[in-house]
């Protein structure tokens, strides 16, 4: 296990554990074996374009799991003190609020308890308003279809997640082929972690094509004997 890989596989189990879902839970909403799963969590290996796509569906922050830079769940380090949630810090105080009040709640509330307790209907009108209007961030947007597709078994929301999902995995896929591309004018490949990072970086900052060959130039000479260098 590689230090970087360790980092990332601590960070997704931080993640996992603030989103209060078990190993075999979250393994299958990212569409993974539990093996391949467990392997990621243990660092053998680092999660691939779709359990990131997944990931980023779930609301993690995947520059914060990849490199450690972004939103964390709040209280440090520490698996036991991470919050659920870690969509934006902005976000936070209105997330838990909304998940305070729905309370325990078996999910999906089933219509009749809507009728029985109008607060939680008051709550879907409320997180389908957000939805709708225009001025609402699409962070917020993605938050609010989350909470009304797990706690009120919207199918409508639910479709918007997996466009939201699918347009996600384009843009990884999209990234992933932009550094390859220039790792192979640059006549180098970076090491895993570092190839990592500039995923995420290039994927959040729409980094030119020219200028990752240019960065990529600059840092193999901090590499000198990295094996996978290019003739």
């Amino acid at each position: 296990m590689t230090a970087g890989n360790a980092q990332v596989a601590e960070r997704l189990k931080a993640a996992r554990e603030a989103l209060h879902m078990t190993q075999p839970a979250f393994a299958a909403k990212c569409g993974v074996s539990m093996r391949a799963y467990q392997d990621y969590e243990a660092g053998k290996r680092l999660p691939g374009p779709d359990v990131l796509q997944a990931a980023v569906g779930l609301g993690i922050d995947v520059n914060w799991l990849l490199s450690g830079v972004g939103t964390p769940p709040s209280g440090g380090s520490s698996v036991a003190e991470t919050e659920p949630v870690m969509v934006i810090e902005a976000d936070r105080a209105w997330w838990d609020d909304i998940r305070a009040r729905i309370g325990d709640e078996p999910c999906p509330i089933p219509l009749r308890r809507l009728v029985e307790r109008p607060d939680l209907d008051a709550i879907r009108q409320d997180l389908l308003k957000a939805v709708q209007d225009p001025t609402t961030p699409d962070e917020r947007k993605a938050s609010a279809d989350l909470f009304l597709d797990i706690a009120f078994g919207d199918r409508a929301a639910a479709e918007r997640s997996e466009g939201r999902l699918l347009d996600v995995g384009q843009k990884l896929r999209n990234a992933r082929a932009l550094i390859d591309d220039a790792a192979d004018a640059a006549g180098w490949r970076p090491p895993p972690a570092v190839w990592h990072a500039l995923h995420t970086i290039t994927f959040r900052y729409h980094v030119a094509a020219e200028d990752l060959v240019l960065l990529l130039d600059a840092m193999r000479a901090e590499f000198p004997n990295d094996p996978e260098r290019r003739s």
